[in-house]
């Protein structure tokens, strides 16, 4: 079984703006490599993703330099994001279970093969590792205006304060636990025990 941890972040203006930028950024990586990929093909050649990354890599300083305003995680996990689509269209297209289209798409690409990323169509995300990621929350140290106060410890009570507060230790119950407790029963059951307890007894 796998647990995840769903966060809301309530991020300020600036924190906003940073944060679409960086969906910006990771779609545009996405659009890029598949787009690249496409030229490829039409070449006659099937490009490997870490080689579209080593090129995309080499232009992005001089043709994409509004990248370096984001963390370098946002363009580069979408390389690993456009393979595993395309292995999923791999794998479905093997076992003859590529979706159906009603209406052929716009691409001319059959159904289950990548789209492009759309700003309104699509969820805006990005990925970032664990070492890039912290979160500052921002909390006021409880403050106590009153004089001290002085705590006794007993046995018969729990704390007795030098301000005469007194705080009395709880109850503990003495009842007997037996495996009847737990039926549904209840009661009807224990007394059914209790009686034929009484019952062996006088038969002795």
């Amino acid at each position: 079984m796998n647990r995840a941890h769903l966060i809301r972040l309530n991020p300020r203006a600036e924190q906003e703006i940073y944060f679409c930028k960086a969906c910006g950024v990771a779609r545009h990586a996405y659009n890029w490599a598949l787009a690249r990929w496409k030229e490829y093909r039409a070449q006659g050649q099937w490009a490997k993703m870490k080689d579209l990354k080593r090129e995309y890599n080499q232009i992005k300083k001089k043709q994409f330099p509004w990248c370096y305003e984001v963390t370098k995680c946002a363009p580069e996990q979408e390389f690993s994001h456009l393979e595993q689509a395309f292995e999923g269209y791999c794998r479905m297209k093997e076992k003859g279970a590529l979706p159906k289209l009603k209406h052929p798409r716009k691409d001319g690409e059959e159904g289950g093969f990548p789209h492009f990323k759309s700003k309104k169509r699509d969820r805006l995300s990005f990925y970032l590792a664990n070492d890039k990621f912290s979160v500052e929350v921002e909390h006021e140290m409880p403050r106590h205006d009153g004089g001290t106060v002085g705590i006794d410890l007993g046995l018969k009570r729990l704390a007795t304060c030098s301000d005469g507060i007194a705080f009395e230790n709880g109850s503990l119950s003495t009842a007997r636990y037996t495996p009847q407790d737990d039926h549904p029963l209840g009661s009807n059951l224990r007394a059914y025990w209790l009686g034929r307890s009484q019952y062996e007894r006088n038969a002795r």
